[in-house]
C-alpha cells in the first residue's frame, strides 16, 4: 500500500523530530537525534523506520502506518511502544503549532528553539518592504532584499503595512524622511559613511523619536549640528564601509523588521546604532521625543512602544 493511499485523519497530531534537530550516529549500536545535547537512543528498524517518516506533516496515524508497510513483522503495539519512547525523552514532538505559521520552516524552528509564539510569524509575508538606496550604497540594499526573503518577508499588496529603508551615503534629507513617515508607512534610516554604519532609529510617525528628534538632541552639545543639511558633498563620494560592517547593518535592518512583523520591540527604536569601522565595534546612542519636535506636536497620544507594522 502507498502513503497516499492512508490519508492522515483529521485533527490528529502532526509528529516532528525536535526542533532543527538531526540524525546521527552515537556509536555501534546508538543513534543520536540532536546534539544539543540531542537524545541518545538504541539503533533499531522500528527507530530508523519512525525517524524517517517523521516529517512534522504526517500525523501519528500516518507515520505508524507507513512504518507497518516498511516493517511488515512488527506490529502497531511495538511501533507505538517505540514512539511513546521517543516522545518521552524530547526527541519527537507535536508540530500542530508549527504547521499554522505560513512563514518558512527554518524560520518557524528557530522561533520554536527561542521559545517564541510562531503563530506572529504569519504576518511577515503580509508586511510590504521598500529599500531606497543612495549613491553606492547598492550592496546593501541587496543584503537586506535577500535577507529579507529569507525571512519571509513577502512583497505585500496595496493597502499592506508598510516599511521603507533608506539607505544613504551621508545623512538623508529630513524632508525625504518625513514625507515617506507622512505616508504611513514605517521608516528606517541607514546611514554610511567613514567607514560606518548608523542604523536608526524606527521612525513610526507619531510613535516613535524620528530623526529631528536626534538631531535636537545632538544640537544641545553640538550646536552646528541642526544647520549641516543638506549635504554639499559629491553624491558619489566612497562610504569606506567594508563589507564587514555591511553585512552586519543588513544583518540589524533585517532583524528589527522582522521583530516589528512577529509583535517584538525593534532594538533601533528610541535608538541609533553605530557599527564600525571595526566589525566588533558597536554603540547605541539613545533617541528620545523632544519637546517641540513636530513629529510630537502634531500627533496626540504619543506611545512609546512598538508601532504594529503588522
Amino acid at each position: 500500500m502507498s502513503s497516499r493511499a492512508v490519508p492522515p485523519r483529521a485533527g490528529s497530531s502532526r509528529l516532528a523530530l525536535a526542533a532543527g534537530a538531526h540524525l546521527t550516529r552515537h556509536d555501534g549500536r546508538h543513534l543520536r537525534i540532536g546534539s544539543h545535547p540531542g537524545v541518545v537512543v538504541e539503533d533499531t528498524p522500528v527507530v530508523r523506520a519512525l525517524v524517517g517518516a517523521i516529517d512534522g506533516v504526517r500525523t501519528r496515524e500516518h507515520v505508524t502506518r507507513l512504518v507497518v508497510e516498511a516493517l511488515p513483522g512488527e506490529t502497531t503495539g511495538t511501533i507505538g511502544a517505540a514512539l511513546r519512547h521517543l516522545e518521552r525523552r524530547g526527541a519527537v514532538v507535536v508540530a500542530d503549532g508549527w504547521n499554522a505559521s505560513r512563514a518558512p520552516r527554518d524560520e518557524v524552528l528557530s522561533a520554536v528553539l527561542r521559545g517564541q509564539d510562531t503563530r506572529h510569524l504569519s504576518r511577515r509575508g503580509a508586511t510590504r518592504l521598500t529599500v531606497h538606496t543612495g549613491a553606492g550604497c547598492d550592496e546593501l540594499g541587496g543584503l537586506v532584499r535577500q535577507a529579507a526573503r529569507v525571512g519571509g518577508i513577502g512583497s505585500g499588496t496595496a493597502g499592506a503595512p508598510h516599511v521603507q529603508v533608506v539607505v544613504t551615503a551621508g545623512e538623508p534629507h529630513r524632508d525625504t524622511i518625513d514625507a515617506l513617515g507622512a505616508s504611513g508607512s514605517v521608516v528606517l534610516p541607514v546611514v554610511l559613511g567613514e567607514g560606518r554604519a548608523l542604523v536608526g532609529p524606527w521612525i513610526a510617525a507619531g510613535h516613535t523619536p524620528c530623526l529631528r528628534c536626534a538631531d535636537a538632541a545632538r544640537a544641545t552639545w553640538d550646536p552646528s549640528w541642526a544647520h549641516r543639511w543638506p549635504s554639499l558633498d559629491r553624491a558619489d563620494r566612497s562610504h569606506g564601509v567594508g563589507v564587514e560592517v555591511l553585512l552586519s547593518a543588513a544583518g540589524l535592518v533585517v532583524a528589527d523588521v522582522l521583530a516589528a512583523c512577529d509583535g517584538r520591540r525593534p532594538h533601533t527604536l528610541g535608538t541609533r546604532t553605530r557599527l564600525g569601522p571595526d566589525p566588533s565595534q558597536t554603540h547605541d546612542l539613545e533617541v528620545t521625543l523632544q519637546p517641540g519636535c513636530p513629529c510630537h506636536l502634531l500627533t496626540p497620544g504619543l506611545r512609546h512602544g512598538v508601532a504594529d507594522v503588522s
